[in-house]
């Protein structure tokens, strides 16, 4: 609980906030540390992890691209927040942007060169403390002492006071960090140099059909209603599309071998003479 404290000026992306993982990851680890598994069984779970990773990827990104989070204000920059946020990441922005309009207060400011120094008084959790934002009011940036966004990439309540007191209709974009965003998917990724990596284009080609897929499907589904002649007419359509997708991908187990084939460098044998040794247990003293 303590280690984070020394690390509120570097970016981690909230990963020291908890120590539980998933379960996926839970399951992954496990079959990882098996050593009776197979590396063809291993690669097949792994496989199956990645596509499920995949599935729950698509099925938020379709959640958010065709719907809104709930607000509980009335103020542009939530509605903003609400626009440009992934849910996760908008219900963490809409919990700080609360406790700026409930529990925070300016409660003096200096001026420095063209920058404030705005003394925040924070009253979150009937805990009184004091925070110090530097705020330049032209590109509306501004640092605060809790370094909360230079940590986790949200905006404190202590910046967003304010920047609600100023009365923004929208987020600065220096206080949208691109990869909490609902479009950080759709961006192709560059290494060190500045240079895009090799299949980031073709991604970034494929994610767009997949989603623009789903939205269609979606207007099918929508102009259909309940109308059972329209649904009829969709179901066909669905119908006669899978035919034609299954006759073009073949075998699934088929294409599942030669990739595993393919990774490993030589073909799979038709009898097994090797296995792994059984698990002998060498901890303690015990007879």
């Amino acid at each position: 609980m303590w280690i984070p404290a020394y690390f509120r000026d570097l970016f981690l992306g909230a990963v020291l906030r908890t120590t539980s993982r998933s379960e996926s990851e839970n399951r992954f680890f496990s079959n990882f540390m098996n050593p009776h598994l197979s590396l063809v069984e291993f690669w097949m779970q792994f496989e199956s992890e990645v596509e499920l990773q995949r599935h729950g990827q698509l099925k938020a990104d379709n959640e958010t691209s065709s719907s809104l989070p709930a607000l509980k204000t009335t103020k542009d920059l939530e509605r903003h927040a609400g626009e440009i946020y992934t849910y996760t990441n908008f219900y963490k922005f809409q919990d700080e942007f609360w406790n700026a309009c409930m529990d925070c207060e300016v409660e003096d400011r200096q001026a420095i060169d063209e920058d404030f120094v705005i003394t925040i008084l924070d009253n979150t959790r009937n805990m009184t403390k004091k925070r110090e934002v530097v705020y330049n009011p032209f590109d509306h940036v501004a640092y605060c002492s809790c370094k909360m966004f230079e940590c986790e990439g949200i905006p404190c309540c202590h910046i967003l006071c304010i920047l609600k007191v100023k009365a923004l209709h929208e987020l600065p974009t220096y206080d949208t960090l691109n990869r909490w965003t609902k479009m950080s998917s759709r961006k192709p990724i560059f290494d060190v140099d500045g240079a895009i990596l090799e299949g980031c284009s073709q991604m970034e080609h494929e994610d767009r059909l997949i989603s623009k897929n789903w939205l269609d499907f979606l207007d099918c589904m929508q102009v259909a209603g309940r109308d059972p002649e329209k649904l009829t007419l969709v179901s066909k359509g669905i119908k006669n599309t899978l035919n034609e997708v299954k006759a073009l991908s073949g075998s699934a187990s088929e294409s599942k071998i030669s990739e595993l084939e393919s990774f490993i460098g030589s073909s799979a044998p038709e009898q097994i003479d090797i296995f792994p040794p059984k698990l002998s247990n060498t901890k303690g003293s015990g007879k």
